[in-house]
């Protein structure tokens, strides 16, 4: 399974996306089979990503619903921390600054936790972009 994750987020990265969303599709159904609940948020985690390159918010809304309720159940710190990243990226998309970056934050208190220098980086410039943005918006405001 750690393999299949790999191979997803590869593929995602790359552009297959169609591809990894079939491939996370059939992963789901074992790691559920098998009561894999850590390789089932992986594979979730995966699928909201490939959404969100999709553009399908409403998709990814729904399955965030879901991971959000597996996170509570099963979840370790890593869940929550990518949890609290998609959320941000929702709020983002919805325009709701304020809440993007408490999510931001929330993600930043995990990534500490668990010592994740990548998330970190990614949270940070995160976090950087909205207040580059909100500088921008103030400025050409009328």
């Amino acid at each position: 399974m750690v393999e299949l994750t790999k191979t997803i987020m590869e593929m995602r990265t790359q552009g297959y996306l169609t591809e990894a969303l079939k491939l996370a599709d059939q992963g789901l159904l074992v790691a559920l089979e098998s009561e894999n609940y850590p390789y089932m948020l992986d594979l979730y985690y995966q699928k909201i990503l490939i959404h969100h390159s999709l553009g399908d918010t409403s998709t990814m809304v729904s399955l965030m619903h879901e991971y959000g309720a597996l996170c509570q159940r099963y979840g370790s710190s890593k869940n929550f921390m990518h949890y609290y990243l998609v959320m941000s990226l929702i709020y983002d998309l919805v325009g709701l600054r304020e809440k993007t970056v408490e999510m931001t934050k929330k993600s930043i208190v995990y990534a500490q936790e668990l010592q994740d220098l990548v998330m970190l980086v990614r949270c940070h410039n995160n976090l950087c972009y909205l207040e580059v943005e909100k500088g921008f918006l103030k400025e050409h405001s009328c």
